[in-house]
C-alpha cells in the first residue's frame, strides 16, 4: 500500500478549491452583487454586448447600469442594454457592488 503524506494531500486539495474558484460560465468573472444579491451561479444582470466584452459593472441607486469604460471609469447605461430580465440576444452577468467611488 502507498502512503501519501498529510502535506501533500493538504496540497492537492488547497489546489482543488483554487481552480474550482476560478471557473465561470462565458468567460465572464464570478462577482456578485454582495449581501442579499443573488447565490453562486445566478445572474443578476443580462447584457446585449452592444458596447463589446464588458465584464465589469455595477446597479446604481438611480436603477440605473454603471459599466466600466475603456478610459477606466464607469459610464451610465442609455441604450438599455442591461436588464435584470434575460432577454434575446443577451448572456448572463453578475454585478460587482457599487464602489465608494462611484460617479
Amino acid at each position: 500500500m502507498i502512503r501519501f503524506p498529510k502535506t501533500a494531500a493538504i496540497a492537492a486539495c488547497g489546489l482543488a478549491l483554487a481552480l474550482a474558484g476560478c471557473a465561470s460560465g462565458g468567460g465572464y468573472p464570478a462577482y456578485g452583487p454582495g449581501p442579499g444579491g443573488p447565490v453562486a451561479g445566478e445572474y443578476d444582470t443580462y447584457y446585449d454586448g452592444f458596447y463589446g466584452p464588458i465584464d465589469d459593472g455595477y446597479w446604481g441607486p438611480d436603477a440605473g447600469f454603471y459599466y466600466h469604460g475603456s478610459d477606466g471609469r464607469f459610464v451610465r447605461d442609455s441604450g438599455n442594454h442591461f436588464r435584470h430580465e434575460n432577454f434575446a440576444g443577451s448572456h448572463g452577468m453578475r454585478s460587482h457592488p457599487m464602489p465608494n467611488n462611484r460617479p
